[in-house]
């Protein structure tokens, strides 16, 4: 790892659906970052929601919304739409100045700004949300945000 994302993969680590078998093919398959709209996206010091949990109620709507601006979405699995609608993805990440000198004995620089990130913990459903599902999905997105800060020292 170095301080450029572009530069970054990742690998599913545990995964929890009825469709585990099936989307397991993958799982030990490095996957760069950059072929992640959600986690390039997090990573991106340009987007205004740096850092910030990536949410989209619907993913077919949001990959319209995309083409109509000219830009693409990405996603390594292209069969994802079988397997989910809509997702939040939230970075397991830790201020550096918080980071465990353990970790940095490791040499690794897993760091974007303030930010040390080890993981991205992905939340997908096969159903969409509406606008009016608002309060639902802030909900949710807060309580995966609380969940991904929990899980920053067990993924040491």
């Amino acid at each position: 790892f170095d301080d450029n994302p572009d530069t970054w993969s990742t690998q599913t680590i545990a995964r929890a659906c009825e469709y585990y078998t099936e989307r397991s093919d993958k799982d030990d398959v490095y996957q760069k970052v950059s072929d992640n709209t959600s986690f390039s996206e997090i990573l991106d010091t340009k987007q205004k929601n740096y850092g910030l949990p990536w949410v989209s109620r619907n993913l077919e709507e949001l990959r319209k919304n995309y083409e109509d601006c000219g830009k693409e979405y990405r996603n390594p699995d292209s069969r994802y739409l079988k397997y989910y609608k809509s997702t939040i993805v939230v970075p397991i990440k830790q201020k550096k100045q918080y980071v465990s000198d353990v970790v940095k004995e490791f040499g690794k620089d897993n760091s974007k700004g303030n930010d040390h990130y080890l993981a991205f913990l992905c939340i997908d459903s096969l159903r969409t949300f509406s606008k009016d599902e608002t309060q639902l999905v802030d909900a949710l997105t807060t309580f995966a945000t609380i969940f991904a800060q929990l899980l920053y020292p067990f993924s040491q």
